[in-house]
C-alpha cells in the first residue's frame, strides 16, 4: 500500500510509482510530469496480473501543463482506478496492451488526450469507463479535454457510459 504522499519530480525520474502486483495506491498528489507516467500499472507481458487498486489520487500537472501522463495502464492490467482527479497532462490515462481496467467517478479534464486506448499486435485492450463487461457504473466527469475525451485506437468497443461529457453526446 502506498498511501497519503505528495510527490515531486526533482530529478526528471522516469516514473513516481510502478507498480506490477496488486495493493493500493491512495490519496497520492502529484503536480509535475515524469519522463514516461506519474503512475504505472504493469501486468507483465504474460498478461493480467495487476489488480492494484488507484484510488482518491491528485495527479494535477501544475508545473508543465500538456506534457506527460498521469497513468499508463499497461501489458494485462486488471486494475481499478477510481474517484482519482486527473487535470493538466498530454495524456490523462494511457491503457495499452491487453489491459481491461475498471474506471470510474474520476475526474480527466484539461488533458490534452482525456483517456487513450491504444492496442495491436494481438492485444485486445478493453477499458470500461462505464456499462462495460468489468462493471464500472461510469461516473466520470471527462471534460475541456484539447483534442479528445476518449480516443479508441483499437478493434475493440469501449464502453463509456453514464459519465458527464463536454457535450452531450459526446464526440
Amino acid at each position: 500500500t502506498i498511501a497519503g504522499f505528495t510527490i515531486g519530480n526533482w530529478d526528471a525520474d522516469d516514473i513516481a510509482i510502478l507498480t506490477t502486483g496488486g495493493g493500493l495506491i491512495k490519496d497520492v498528489a502529484m503536480n509535475e510530469p515524469f519522463r514516461y507516467s506519474a503512475i504505472r500499472a504493469d501486468g507483465g507481458r504474460q498478461g493480467r496480473g495487476n489488480d492494484v487498486v488507484i484510488e482518491g489520487c491528485e495527479l494535477i500537472n501544475t508545473t508543465a501543463p500538456g506534457t506527460g501522463r498521469a497513468l499508463e495502464l499497461y501489458y494485462g492490467t486488471h486494475c481499478v482506478v477510481r474517484d482519482c482527479a486527473i487535470c493538466g497532462w498530454a495524456e490523462g490515462v494511457y491503457v495499452n496492451r491487453d489491459s481491461d481496467p475498471l474506471i470510474g467517478r474520476n475526474t480527466i479534464t484539461d488533458n490534452a488526450c482525456g483517456v487513450i486506448a491504444a492496442g495491436g499486435g494481438g492485444f485486445l485492450t478493453e477499458p470500461d469507463l462505464g456499462g462495460g463487461a468489468r462493471g464500472s457504473v461510469g461516473g466520470n466527469t471527462i471534460r475541456d479535454n484539447a483534442c479528445v475525451g476518449v480516443y479508441n485506437w483499437t478493434d475493440a468497443t469501449i464502453w463509456a457510459l453514464n459519465n458527464t461529457w463536454t457535450t452531450d453526446p459526446p464526440t
